[in-house]
């Protein structure tokens, strides 16, 4: 997926000091993931989680205030310890999430 083709995208990256590994394990892994997916003080309740291209991600993000926030994505691809690409399903209108290691990318910015 290409950024640079999606009109109005909004990029953000992070630098984790854990290897790809531990990485993709803590997002295939749904008790893991529940942990630490959402902004801070969220916690999350997985409904469906099949963790395959073509699978669905069904959750709501309970917030701090007591709030709600019901989720449903679709994994489109996935390469083992390198790139997740999902496709966010929202009353607000089509999104996508694309997770991964761009090492080459990094190298071109240093």
């Amino acid at each position: 997926m290409s950024r640079a083709n999606i009109p109005n995208a909004v990029s953000t990256e992070r630098v984790l000091s854990a290897s790809p590994r531990k990485v993709f394990a803590a997002f295939e892994q749904p008790d893991q993931l529940a942990q630490w997916w959402g902004p801070k003080d969220f916690t999350n309740t997985f409904e469906q989680f099949d963790f395959n291209p073509g699978g669905r991600w069904v959750f709501v993000m309970h917030g701090p205030n007591g709030a709600n926030y019901p989720n449903e994505s679709v994994f489109r691809e996935i390469q083992p310890d390198a790139k997740i690409v999902i496709q966010v399903r929202s009353s607000l209108g089509p999104a996508a999430a694309e997770l991964g290691r761009y090492p080459e990318e990094m190298e071109r910015r240093r």
